[in-house]
């Protein structure tokens, strides 16, 4: 429901897409949802689901109730900022902000060309988006 996951999921939309908008906080989930409704050219309502990623229990019912609504899961993206080594990666990810920031890199066209069946080639590589840096 922010940074990375929230530009991947307005993408996604823009396209055409179904979508699930999923975070913690309730407000951010519905702010970020009704932006993706007025994104996607079918005003195609996303699902809305607020929980916490770290937990198996909900990861399952997200999940089934992404199934039980769209009939399918074709994409899942993973950008939950939660590790064993938090306090490196937030330093880490303060630190490329920094770096990086400014230069306006986008990786929502990375991730959606990934999930096309243009990239159906692409198996085990990493895809560098870095704007050339």
């Amino acid at each position: 429901s922010s940074g990375i996951g929230e530009g991947i999921t307005k993408l996604f939309s823009i396209l055409g897409a179904n979508v699930v908008v999923t975070g913690r906080k309730a407000d951010d989930v519905q702010r970020v949802a009704k932006e993706v409704q007025d994104l996607s050219p079918k005003k195609l309502k996303p699902l809305e689901v607020v929980g916490d990623l770290t937990k198996t229990e909900f990861i399952n019912t997200l999940i089934a109730n992404t199934i039980k609504t769209f009939g399918k899961l074709d994409v899942l993206v993973n950008n939950a900022a939660s590790v064993t080594a938090k306090a490196c990666l937030d330093m880490l990810t303060r630190i490329l902000a920094l770096e990086l920031g400014p230069k306006g890199i986008h990786i929502a066209k990375g991730v959606v060309f990934l999930a096309s069946s243009d990239a159906s080639f692409i198996t085990g590589a990493n895809l560098v988006v870095d704007g050339g840096e």
